[in-house]
């Protein structure tokens, strides 16, 4: 049986419109619906990140003034990092299905999803450092994968690293063959439908929100989030139908 997903596609060099774009067909589908969402690119590209040809153009003759330039600038930057907002708060399980390159702010859009599953012949880099860059939209999404001096390196090598390194940097989470990335694709859709959407919804919130907090306010939050869900009747119903199954209440 095919597992209901929403598929969409991940432009293979972001701009303000194909930000704004994807931002809004996320949210749609958050809306309408609770089903996972896949992000995936053309076979052998995930996405190469901000679009520096136009980003080129706009300081080049098609701008009025500086000032002009700068804003045009600023608002594409502004609109990719809305989407990288977008995709981390989503309420629905978000899945980057790669084949391919991934470049830049590619990296930082696979990062903020929930499940990375790569193929064999995908990299990940992050070039920027190489024409004076730095990824400083991607860096938050990349902190929430791996640690900060992780992040700083992959930065500053600018390499880019295979799938099965990118694995080990707690970037990717399956790594397969060409031929096996939908069967990957599945499994993970299957283990994902086990869950209660809400409980998936409230878990990326909470996790989000705990992120800036001290150990110990985050366990105060926690015995605030775990006391008020087990004071909704459709939480405890479902516990009880659980337990009545005779299944064991950790497996």
């Amino acid at each position: 049986m095919e597992l209901e997903s929403l598929r969409l596609t991940v432009p293979e060099a972001i701009d303000a419109t194909s930000a704004r774009d994807l931002t809004a067909s996320l949210r749609d589908a958050a809306t309408h619906g609770t089903a996972p969402i896949v992000l995936s690119g053309r076979e052998g590209l995930f996405c190469r990140g901000m679009d520096l040809e136009k980003v080129v153009a706009v300081t080049g003759r098609d701008a009025h003034t500086a000032t002009d330039a700068s804003e045009r600038i600023g608002d594409g930057v502004a609109a990719f990092a809305e989407l990288l907002r977008t995709i981390v708060e989503c309420p629905c399980p978000v899945i980057a299905a790669i084949d391919g390159a991934v470049l830049g702010g590619g990296v930082g859009i696979a990062a903020a999803c929930d499940v990375v599953l790569a193929t064999r012949r995908s990299t990940f880099g992050l070039p920027e450092s190489l024409f004076g860059l730095i990824p400083a939209v991607v860096l938050p999404t990349l902190r929430l994968r791996m640690p900060m001096q992780r992040v700083r390196l992959l930065a500053m090598t600018a390499y880019s690293r295979s799938a099965e390194e990118a694995m080990t940097l707690g970037l990717v989470d399956g790594v397969c063959a060409e031929d096996k990335l939908a069967s990957m694709l599945r499994r993970s859709l299957r283990d994902l439908s086990r869950a209660q959407h809400g409980a998936i919804a409230a878990l990326k919130r909470f996790s989000l929100e705990i992120e800036a907090q001290s150990f110990i306010d985050g366990l105060a939050h926690g015995v605030r989030e775990t006391t008020a869900r087990l004071d909704q009747p459709e939480i405890l119903t479902a516990v009880r139908e659980f337990l009545s199954e005779g299944a064991a209440p950790w497996a």
